[in-house]
């Protein structure tokens, strides 16, 4: 069984995610469900600050779920806290750092898609989760960027349409050579 770090992270990524998406990943957890273990260690991950580890054993396969600088632009929050743009580039890495750094490490990638996450049922809930200020970009700001920025999504939230709040992901597959 794989581990997550957050509330059904997989399940999360197949829910927004295309059809086409949705195959990639499942052949991908095939792989992970194949992964030899050795009592209750799967294995060290290379360290990737803003990455989280999904699965990984000797000889066997890891999945990472991780927000890239490619589509930091994307995430929900950014278009009302503008400020959080130069925290993403700094506390971010590229897709192509972290495929180096696990190809570096003795893997191979076998698969990286971009599915959309649902980060919130609807805008309303959302700008209610941001309002907690429990993220480690947010916490950053200052307070009266913070509160500017809660101010203008508050706005924004009461007038968006109906439906899911969405980020895109990049989930990838690697196994060991």
């Amino acid at each position: 069984m794989m581990r997550s770090s957050g509330p059904d992270v997989v399940g999360q990524v197949l829910d927004g995610a295309s059809r086409d998406d949705q195959l990639h990943v499942a052949q991908s957890l095939e792989i992970v469900e194949r992964i030899p273990r050795h009592g209750n260690h799967v294995g060290v991950l290379p360290h990737l600050e803003g990455a989280e580890p999904v699965a990984a054993s000797d000889g066997g396969a890891a999945c990472l779920r991780a927000g890239v600088t490619e589509r930091a632009a994307s995430y929900a929050y950014v278009p009302f806290f503008p400020g959080t743009r130069p925290i993403l580039a700094r506390s971010l890495r590229s897709a192509a750092e972290i495929r180096k750094t696990f190809l570096d490490a003795g893997f191979q990638l076998l698969n990286h898609t971009h599915p959309l996450s649902e980060v919130a049922e609807s805008w309303p809930d959302y700008a209610e989760r941001v309002s907690k200020r429990a993220d480690s970009i947010l916490v950053q700001l200052d307070d009266a960027e913070f509160e500017l920025g809660l101010a203008s999504l508050r706005a924004f939230a009461s007038r968006a349409p109906d439906g899911p709040v969405t980020e895109p992901v990049d989930f990838l597959v690697f196994q060991r050579d």
